[in-house]
């Protein structure tokens, strides 16, 4: 739709992936494999819109509880990351920002994530930190 809005001469689009698009494993697969292909739509919008629209892409770490994980199991995993410490959302916020006033940065995808996508892991986090 971007592509073909004439009167559209300059801006920005950030789209929103997961650390996960760059460390994968089976859980939450439709999620996954969603993010997965948004990562290369931000890729063929960059290039679709480049003279006149940048697109690039933030991916957050664990940045807050999921589905039913309690604030301990939250606590217990959120700095589970290089930084050793948590990511939060004024990060991701900051980096979105960033992305929506730069003007020499297209096709990009800004991890946000302490480290969190080097350290592999056979499943979520959202069940690391769970008794039984």
């Amino acid at each position: 739709a971007l592509a073909s809005q004439d009167d559209v001469a300059d801006g920005a689009v950030v789209n929103v992936l997961d650390q996960k698009v760059a460390n994968l494993n089976p859980d939450f697969f439709s999620y996954s494999c969603g993010k997965i292909a948004l990562e290369g739509a931000t890729t063929m919008l960059a290039q679709a819109l480049g003279s006149r629209i940048a697109v690039n892409a933030v991916s957050p770490g664990l940045t807050l509880p999921s589905g039913d994980q309690s604030e301990e199991e939250f606590a217990a995993v959120a700095s589970d990351n290089l930084l050793k410490r948590p990511v939060g959302a004024e990060a991701v916020a900051d980096a979105v920002a960033w992305l929506l006033t730069t003007r020499g940065v297209t096709g990009q995808n800004v991890f946000v994530d302490c480290g969190q996508r080097f350290l592999r892991r056979d499943g979520d986090v959202m069940f690391e930190g769970r008794h039984g």
